[in-house]
């Protein structure tokens, strides 16, 4: 009976802990997508890849973390680089792929705007939509992000403007 008891609390224990991080995963606004996922990033529609990337890995939640910190800070900054008119400002949902630059390792991250996609858990490639969708690469080693690409329009790509 004991061993009943003892057996029913573990695994009451064991499935509480299981919902809460089912929860908390599902809060999250990013993930972390495996090698044959990213493969499918490097064919964007409206924007440039990054050039000099190759060969992927897979980043940990730690090194996601640190990009996550920085990445605010890279979307202002990338937002004041083009016209006013194309401005929007809206929430993404994130992917984040390791790549190697060389020998280094990198994350690349591609963003969408969380009302167009219902699916951002899988490899989302949009054409045009502007500041809805983006991709960057940020460095590990120098803690900040470069290559930051809004998709274009129909017209082509955002205009860039003096800061």
């Amino acid at each position: 009976m004991r061993a009943t008891s003892s057996l029913s609390a573990v695994v009451s224990i064991l499935l509480t802990a299981h919902c809460a991080l089912t929860v908390i995963a599902e809060e999250l606004d990013w993930t972390i997508l495996g090698s044959e996922q990213a493969i499918v990033l490097t064919r964007q529609c409206s924007r440039p890849f990054p050039a000099g990337l190759s060969g992927t890995w897979e980043p940990t939640a730690s090194e996601v973390a640190r990009a996550e910190r920085e990445l605010p800070k890279a979307v202002d900054t990338a937002l004041s680089t083009i016209s006013k008119s194309y401005r929007s400002h809206p929430q993404y949902h994130r992917q984040y792929a390791g790549f190697l630059r060389g020998d280094t390792r990198v994350l690349y991250v591609n963003a969408v705007d969380r009302d167009i996609s219902k699916t951002w858990r899988d490899p989302v490639v949009i054409c045009d939509g502007g500041t809805s969708s983006f991709g960057a690469v940020f460095d590990l080693q120098t803690e900040s992000f470069d290559s930051f690409e809004f998709n274009g329009d129909i017209y082509g790509r955002i205009p860039r403007v003096s800061p």
